[in-house]
């Protein structure tokens, strides 16, 4: 036969292998039993009978040693112990193999549990009751109950008919905070508060009146006044011509009670905010399809620009922000009249699922998402800080946009997707025109996350010349991302956008720049040495403390001087922590590269404030230019631009400059640089050489060919 010591060692806790000294020495067999039936302890007493030391005994099952065709009950009887979780309390018969006889025991069999309430075994105390008389037996079962139930953690008892305590072990007697004289006799309603009282002695009634055994939850209120919950299994002993009483062992669950509450909040709960978290936002999704006539909408929050506070300011203060926000969103009037269910869906997004009444359902949940915003509009104050948040939502609707779950989350955060694409603090809803440029994103999204594995393979840099407007000569040139596919063309204002939201620009942008310190040191020692590549950076990569060091890295690995590389920033991302930010520009600066700001004139940037940053270049955006031959208020408003940049040090670079007439204008203002179509396109790098080549001497570059 199959012996299981070994699992048994492995497995079985070290409770379950051995047993209290004191339960050793006791005149009854007192044994556990595994799931399976195998023992896994016994004390010295049930080692005698079954005449074997106890490492022989462990592993193996009553049928090694009785014969349960003849006895069959002691199987059962643990089968309802461990099938059922009740406690068996009576007499069994056992044939002895070795001894040849059957042995007749007054045996108690209880469930054991382990910390989440599971039946993992039981334990079992047996008298030998051979061959005595009923009243020899009956005061060994007395025995039974003083030497043993006082020794082991559950609460054991036995009442009478009209519920007079018979027996009470010592955890009953603790429970109760009586001596054992006070409880012996009385009635539950004699010793607990009545409403607690009668509940147990009603349970006690119905199992002696049907006669059958009954496992229950019950609670009881003992002397120190703590509400304590019991998982009790009570049986009835009927016996022929004597009255019934009623045996019961109550085992505490509080604890148990109290985890799996704990589980099930974590379950169910985001633990930062209290919110519903996704799973139970789920289910109360899936519950609300199942009702007619209602439209219900599905609005997914984003909170704009989140990672930033959580770099700049630490998890803390996101956290504590975050919060805030819940608070927020559950104190917004718009939500509180409605039926709602709003939940954290985990970093910065939120969920809410509110109940439509009204037909105009599009209506409403605009205004709800205008309450919202409006809402988080308010300034969040942290210590000395303020914060001003905005929100990107996406809305689906039921039943208009699906009647599947997923599906109206996935076209919730389709339509969030757009918020974004649109800039900060928009709100977008749902449509199938929607629904196929998310597929599409989809596509790009799988594509740029592949391309960004080897970069070299997949991307390009296009470069567009810089012009000197006095000589036509070409001083430098801005490195442009470019991604060519299968089916053309990627636009960077498709891809660069999707990269900084799946946070893929900083090995983007790394490329870029190393791509360029490589690109000049190829042209050390030949006709373009000396000219510059300007290389963008982003918000993110500005935000990257590992920035300056990887830019030193590039310029040491290949050898190039600081001073070829230029750095473009544009003014918005001055002014989303400008302390942060000029600090960080000076860090540039000291490595000796060039610092240019990009795109001027679209920000807020203000002549003052450019005082404070560490820059060389200002780049005029397209804007200022485009009419400047048209306009003669936009021409002199470009005029005092260049005029203030010149008197401040800096270099002016006209960007998209195309026509003839504006590049004479632009030289009368005294423009020092010019980039745009007038002079080239962005170029690959050999069309690039090919005609920055035949651009070392341009003496009219009025006369200049353009590339188109």
């Amino acid at each position: 036969m199959h012996n299981g010591h070994d699992t048994i060692q492995a497995t079985t806790p070290l409770s379950f292998r051995q047993l209290p000294e004191q339960l050793d020495r006791l005149p009854a067999c007192v044994y556990i039993k595994d799931p399976l039936g195998r023992y896994v302890a016994a004390n010295q007493t049930m080692c005698d009978l079954l005449q074997q030391p106890l490492t022989a005994i462990i592993g193996r099952r009553d049928e090694d040693y009785f014969d349960l065709d003849r006895a069959p009950g002691v199987t059962e009887h643990d089968r309802q112990v461990l099938i059922d979780g009740l406690a068996w309390v009576g007499e069994e018969k056992c044939w002895h193999k070795q001894q040849q006889e059957f042995r007749s025991f007054l045996s108690l069999k209880l469930p054991w549990r382990d910390t989440l309430g599971q039946v993992v075994g039981l334990i079992g105390v047996s008298i030998d009751a051979s061959n005595r008389a009923p009243h020899s037996a009956a005061l060994e079962q007395n025995r039974l109950l003083d030497l043993f139930l006082n020794h082991i953690d559950a609460h054991i008892f036995q009442k009478d008919a009209n519920g007079r305590f018979l027996y009470a072990n010592r955890p009953v007697v603790r429970l109760y905070g009586r001596t054992e004289a006070e409880i012996l006799g009385h009635t539950d309603l004699e010793l607990l508060p009545e409403e607690i009282a009668r509940a147990l002695m009603a349970t006690d009634q119905e199992i002696l009146q049907s006669g059958q055994p009954r496992a229950c939850q019950e609670a009881i209120r003992g002397a120190d006044g703590v509400l304590r919950h019991f998982w009790s299994s009570k049986l009835p002993l009927l016996n022929p011509g004597q009255p019934p009483t009623l045996v019961g062992v109550a085992t505490d669950i509080s604890e148990l009670l109290e985890l799996q509450e704990r589980l099930h909040r974590q379950q169910t709960t985001d633990e930062l905010t209290g919110l519903a978290n996704r799973s139970l936002f789920e289910s109360r999704l899936q519950q609300a399809l199942t009702a007619e006539d209602t439209t219900w909408a599905v609005i997914l929050l984003d909170l704009d620009d989140f990672k930033y506070i959580n770099s700049a300011h630490g998890q803390a203060t996101g956290d504590t922000l975050l919060r805030q926000v819940a608070l927020r969103l559950e104190q917004c009037p718009a939500a509180q009249q409605l039926r709602n269910t709003i939940a954290r869906f985990g970093a910065n997004r939120y969920a809410l699922l509110l109940e439509i009444p009204n037909a105009d359902s599009g209506a409403q949940v605009a205004q709800m998402a205008s309450c919202l915003t409006q809402t988080l509009a308010l300034p969040l104050q942290i210590g000395e800080q303020l914060f001003h948040l905005t929100a990107s939502i996406g809305v689906s609707l039921y039943p208009l946009d699906s009647q599947a779950q997923q599906q109206l989350l996935s076209h919730a955060e389709a339509a969030l997707y757009q918020a974004k694409a649109l800039g900060r603090n928009q709100v977008c809803f749902y449509s199938p025109e929607l629904g196929q440029r998310v597929q599409e994103r989809a596509h790009l999204e799988h594509a740029l996350r592949a391309a960004i594995v080897e970069p070299d393979q997949a991307f390009e840099l296009h470069y567009q010349p810089k012009i000197q407007l006095l000589s036509g000569q070409a001083v430098g040139v801005e490195a442009l991302l470019r991604w060519p596919r299968p089916e053309g063309m990627v636009s960077p204002l498709q891809f660069i956008p999707l990269a900084e939201q799946l946070g893929l620009i900083n090995a983007l942008g790394g490329w870029a720049i190393t791509t360029a310190c490589r690109q000049l040191a190829a042209w050390r020692g030949t006709s373009l040495d000396g000219l510059k590549i300007a290389v963008n950076l982003s918000a993110h990569q500005l935000r990257d403390d590992k920035l300056v060091s990887f830019i030193a890295d590039q310029l040491q690995r290949y050898g190039v001087p600081a001073k070829s590389l230029e750095l473009e920033v544009t003014e918005s991302l001055m002014m989303d922590n400008p302390e942060r930010a000029i600090a960080y520009l000076h860090q540039l600066r000291a490595l000796g590269v060039s610092l240019a700001i990009d795109d001027f004139g679209t920000g807020f940037s203000s002549f003052s404030y450019l005082k404070q940053l560490p820059v060389d270049c200002l780049k005029l955006d397209k804007a200022f230019i485009t009419n400047i031959a048209k306009d003669a208020r936009e021409a002199d408003l470009c005029a005092g631009l260049i005029m203030l940049a010149k008197r401040m040090g800096l270099t002016v670079v006209a960007e998209g400059v195309e026509e003839e007439a504006q590049l004479e204008l632009l030289r009368q203002m005294d423009c020092e640089l010019i980039q745009g179509y007038f002079y080239s396109k962005p170029l690959s790098i050999r069309p690039l050489e090919d005609y920055l080549r035949g651009r070392t001497a341009l003496q009219n570059p009025q006369g200049a060919p353009k590339l188109n």
